[in-house]
Order: structure tokens, then C-alpha cells, then sequence
């Protein structure tokens, strides 16, 4: 069996710019695990805002995903079967999925719900760069019972299928990569104290969500979404840390 070392140097390819309707085309059968990724936290303002945004085309930032399928054919080349990096793939591949996603999860998944008619854009006048070069600005009106995306002017669809987007893709990478960098692209970002705990590489960060899953029923009565910035697991880690301190003294 070949020394699996080199396999812990995270590679990636040269960013790409991709068209939104390319970019979903392409990585449509993503998911963002739970260990690298917070729950969708935005609520209806934020939706309206990135909606406005990618009329404007304002929208910053890079998309960041890992191929599930090129990462376990070069651990099967080097003979690597076991460990917490293969199964982590190999679970992920089995379950459909093709690309993990690092950050980023909030926008695809709003821009695939605006694609596929999910999302009820609110109503009133927008405006929108129609022409990017010359930055000409076109306004249209959205009304009530018209507010999904296949009722917007056609041209105004194909503005926002041809919005570009920043995607930088790692071709191999290990479990603890992948946790340091979701770490390392979110350092500016304000996470709060669980949602880091949550991505650590340890035994902990699973023993956590494991209880989460059991104990969800009881979260739901306790929060109004739990799952929100990772509220209710951060109560399940306060609650650890007392019964550990209890029983140390």
C-alpha cells in the first residue's frame, strides 16, 4: 500500500468564471455537509437583497466545491480503502452526490430555487444592468400572482442565467482540508463559537450532531429553529460542559 502523505496537500484547479445557468448545469448534484457547512440561514430580506444583487451584478465572492469523484479515484490509486476520508466520500457518492460544498451554500442554493421556479420573488419595480459594458440600467415590474422566475421578461432571465460566477474546485483533499478550509475561507466571516466547534475534525463535532438528530423533537420546543446558526447544538455543548464540570468536582 502506497504512503498516503501526499494525498493530505490539498490541489485544486485555477478559478473559473462560469455562467449561474453553466455553474448549475455543471454542479447541480451538490450538498453541503453538515461538518463543513451552517444550515441556510438567510431569511426573506437576505433573498431579496442577493436578488437584487445579481440584477445589479454586484454579487462577490468565490464558490468553493470539492469533486467527490476525482478525490476517491485518487485515493483508490493509492490503495487507501479505509479511513475517515474515503468513507466520507464514498457515503457522500453513494447518496447522489457529486461536489461537496465549502462556501457558497447559501447563494446556490437560492440561485437554483430562483432557476427552478421555487422562489416567490416579493413584488414591486427592479431595476437591472441589461448591458454590462455600457452599463446601461432597465427596470421591470413584478405583480402579484407573476413572481416567479419563468414570469420574468425574457430578457431579464437571460441576464441572470449569463451572471457570471467565481468557482474554485479542489480535485483532492483530505477530511481534515476540507474543515481547515471552510475554516480558513470563513475567517472573516463572524461564525460564532459552535458553528467552529461544528467543523473541527474531532470525535466531539459527531457526537454532538448525533445527540442534535436524537434529541431534535425536544430542540424543536426549545428554539424556533434550532438548526438556526447552530443554536440548538450550541445548547447541547453548553449542557456537556456542565455535566463535565459536575463530574470533575
Amino acid at each position: 500500500m502506497q504512503n498516503n502523505k501526499n494525498f493530505c496537500v490539498p490541489l485544486k484547479e485555477r478559478i473559473t468564471l462560469l455562467d449561474y445557468a453553466l455553474m448549475l448545469q455543471k454542479f447541480g448534484d451538490f450538498n453541503a455537509p453538515r461538518q463543513f457547512q451552517r444550515p441556510i440561514a438567510w431569511k426573506a430580506d437576505d433573498r431579496k437583497k442577493f436578488f437584487n444583487s445579481m440584477l445589479m451584478n454586484r454579487v462577490e465572492g468565490t464558490f468553493v466545491l470539492v469533486d467527490v469523484r476525482r478525490c476517491i479515484a485518487r485515493l483508490d490509486n493509492l490503495g487507501q480503502y479505509e479511513g475517515e476520508t474515503y468513507s466520507f466520500f464514498k457515503k457522500f457518492s453513494d447518496e447522489g452526490y457529486k461536489y461537496v460544498i465549502l462556501d457558497g451554500n447559501n447563494r446556490m442554493c437560492f440561485i437554483k430555487s430562483l432557476f427552478d421556479d421555487e422562489y416567490t420573488i416579493p413584488e414591486g419595480k427592479y431595476e437591472f444592468i441589461s448591458d454590462e459594458l455600457a452599463g446601461t440600467i432597465s427596470s421591470f415590474t413584478v405583480r402579484k400572482g407573476k413572481q416567479k422566475f419563468s414570469d420574468l421578461p425574457e430578457r431579464v432571465r437571460s441576464v441572470l442565467k449569463e451572471r457570471q460566477a467565481s468557482i474554485s474546485l479542489y480535485t483532492q483533499i483530505s477530511f481534515d482540508g476540507m474543515s481547515d478550509v471552510f475554516q480558513n475561507v470563513n475567517s472573516g466571516v463572524p461564525l460564532n463559537a459552535q458553528e467552529l466547534r461544528n467543523a473541527y475534525s474531532t470525535k466531539w463535532a459527531d457526537f454532538v450532531r448525533e445527540i442534535s438528530d436524537e434529541v431534535s423533537s425536544l430542540l424543536g420546543k426549545l428554539f424556533k429553529d434550532h438548526r438556526f446558526r447552530l443554536k440548538g447544538e450550541e445548547w447541547i455543548v453548553d449542557c456537556l460542559d456542565i455535566v463535565i464540570f459536575m463530574l470533575k468536582k
